[in-house]
């Protein structure tokens, strides 16, 4: 097998990956000089790939920081979107809740991490760590956790937009439970019919009850699964609320920050102009003085 060779130039998209890692504001310089480059090599439909490239916007870059530097919380984070899509097959199938409201609430809190971590990466890469920014980044890394292809659309951290999560109707399928509901077992093969001298009346008796105590066992099964997908949605719904209102307090915490950080700007002009009328009064006073 041959060795590679450390000299040779890097393939396009390993090249490719590494602009997505720059700091976002390298990303149109190299993203333009890569092109270049590639044009002048004689590679043309590669150079109008690459600059065809879109920078990504700042929660987008986040994530794929996200990806590159903390894979710890990302795997996290897929592992969590995993748990809640087992959960509610498990409701589904067996009627039962509880694993969904664990799993929920599982991914509630690794959902909250990966946002402080993102957080961090923002602050030391010189970005503003706004509460508008953190709640779109916190939509794309629910819509990569929902998605069972979310470890393979984020790749390595190569993500160019931001990716909208699911609503409500991603449980719509739960409106369905009859319809998956567990069948009771199959009936065995009959006997022989008996002979009638034999108390055929008796027989027919004794299955007509089989029959109506097996409808009662799937009724009961049907019964425990919608249940199960009412709590499902219901907890779905919840989660959904508690987010908004996390976003609107986000939200009221920025402006309040803005508004104070424009009082202290008034404050601070109305004492500059303050120290100016009182110097003015100075030396107006000691002109006055001179010319007496």
């Amino acid at each position: 097998m041959p060795v590679p060779d450390p000299a040779a130039p890097a393939s396009l998209e390993a090249q490719i990956d590494g602009l997505y890692g720059l700091p976002l504001a390298e990303f149109i310089g190299a993203r333009n000089a890569l092109a270049a480059r590639l044009k002048k090599e004689g590679a043309a439909e590669q150079a109008a790939r690459v600059k065809a490239l879109a920078k990504p916007p700042l929660p987008a870059w986040a994530v794929n920081q996200l990806a590159r530097r903390r894979g710890d919380v990302m795997e996290a984070l897929f592992a969590a979107g995993d748990a809640v899509r087992a959960a509610q097959r498990t409701a589904l199938e067996r009627g039962d809740g509880e694993p969904l409201r664990t799993a929920v609430a599982a991914q509630r809190d690794v959902l909250a991490r990966a946002g402080r971590a993102a957080a961090t990466l923002l602050a030391e890469a010189g970005h503003a760590a706004a509460a508008g920014t953190l709640d779109r980044v916190a939509a794309t890394l629910r819509a990569l956790a929902g998605d069972p292809d979310g470890r393979a659309r984020l790749g390595a951290g190569c993500l160019a937009q931001e990716l909208e999560p699911p609503g409500f109707e991603a449980l719509a399928a739960l409106d369905g439970v009859t319809a998956v509901a567990p069948r009771p077992p199959q009936a065995r093969p009959a006997p022989p019919a008996p002979d009638r001298a034999a108390g055929a009346a008796p027989a027919s008796a004794a299955a007509t009850d089989e029959a109506a105590q097996r409808r009662a066992q799937v009724a009961q099964v049907r019964e425990r699964v919608a249940e199960a997908a009412r709590e499902a949605r219901a907890l779905v719904e919840a989660l959904e609320i508690a987010e908004r209102a996390a976003v609107a307090a986000r939200r009221a915490a920025g402006e309040a920050d803005e508004a104070a950080e424009r009082a202290r700007a008034q404050v601070a002009r109305a004492n500059e102009r303050l120290e100016r009328a009182r110097a003015a009064a100075a030396a107006a006073e000691a002109e006055l003085r001179g010319d007496s």
